[in-house]
């Protein structure tokens, strides 16, 4: 089966929210609403099984973080359907929200999840170090984006959105 990847439009809120809640809970359910209430959602994108019109099995996100002297992004959330799962597809999902960020100029991209995932995709708990955030730890990981993204340090101030994640 071929996942193809598109920008989540409205027609697919539904969708996503049950697919959210059914991999992660309600809570990263409301999340996607919250961050677009915000103003923070950067970029939301679907996989969809054999065509862009078919029911999206995977969604992924990224939202504004709040960095000094730089540009941050978070990559959440992140969720495939688990009839789908171990198919490549958060994989496809969370490597186009990456590129996606740094075509827009961001500088560093944030992520809270398994390391064997996403180390595969060039985040590192090394990287994340460098950053003061509510989730410090070794599942708090990095990528850089840009050359500044190499050295840019400091507290991270994420969205309101996440206040209840914490």
């Amino acid at each position: 089966m071929t996942a193809l990847i598109r920008a989540a439009d409205e027609g697919d809120d539904a969708v996503i929210r049950i697919l959210l809640g059914d991999a992660m809970g309600p809570d990263e359910a409301g999340l996607v609403g919250a961050l677009r209430e915000e103003g923070v959602l950067l970029d939301a994108l679907v996989a969809c099984a054999g065509s862009p019109s078919a029911e999206p099995v995977g969604y992924g996100a990224a939202s504004r973080l709040t960095v000094a002297g730089g540009r941050a992004s978070c990559l959440a959330p992140l969720a495939v359907a688990a009839e789908h799962r171990h198919r490549g597809i958060g994989r496809r999902l969370a490597a186009a929200l990456i590129e996606r960020r740094r075509e827009a100029g961001d500088d560093v991209m944030l992520v809270l999840g398994d390391p064997a995932f996403y180390g595969r995709l060039g985040f590192s708990a090394a990287r994340a170090r460098s950053f003061r955030t509510p989730w410090d730890g070794p599942h708090q990981q990095a990528i850089a984006l840009s050359e500044a993204g190499r050295s840019l340090a400091g507290a991270v101030r994420y969205p309101r959105a996440f206040d209840g994640l914490a």
